[in-house]
């Protein structure tokens, strides 16, 4: 699967806004951030009269709304065009390839390679890798995937769970 256009668009933005961090990049694209209490869902994408929602369960820890943003930042940048017809009590109509494609863009955006690899050449596991780069395990299988398809021979010892951010 060609993926490499979500690491360059995912570079392109944290160099455009020198910054990897959600908030800033949201921001930046004039995506609007509400933190909300969701009982069922952890954030989701819309648009509304032509403005871009991201609403982020603001139950969830300061690691995971980071990564739920990432995440729907994705949909934003990668799928903005169909995102037009869903709402929020039809998300999860979305596809498997979709959901896969904002994942690694969050996983792409969150985490520089040379910092998985600085931290794997420290010696620590998988798990403790993950804590380190505050990301969760699901995401940093992501990543090491995709590196992986790269060029790197990295190990990775669990796949991703597919539905990991509902």
């Amino acid at each position: 699967m060609m993926t490499s256009y979500i690491k360059e668009l995912a570079d392109s933005l944290k160099k455009k806004f020198n910054s990897n961090n959600p908030f800033i990049i949201a921001k930046g694209l004039n995506v609007n951030v509400k933190m909300k209490e969701l009982p069922e869902l952890k954030g989701f994408y819309t648009i509304n009269q032509r403005n871009r929602f991201i609403i982020v369960n603001s139950k969830l820890d300061a690691t995971m709304i980071k990564i739920v943003l990432a995440h729907e930042l994705g949909h934003d940048q990668l799928h903005r065009g169909i995102m037009d017809f869903f709402t929020e009590t039809n998300i999860y109509t979305l596809t498997n390839q979709t959901e896969f494609e904002a994942n690694l863009f969050a996983a792409e955006l969150l985490v520089d390679d040379e910092e998985v690899i600085n931290v794997l050449k420290s010696g620590y596991d998988f798990f403790t890798t993950a804590k380190m780069l505050y990301i969760d395990k699901n995401l940093l299988s992501i990543k090491l995937q995709a590196m992986n398809n790269r060029g790197y021979e990295l190990n990775i010892p669990i796949g991703y769970k597919k539905g990991f951010l509902r």
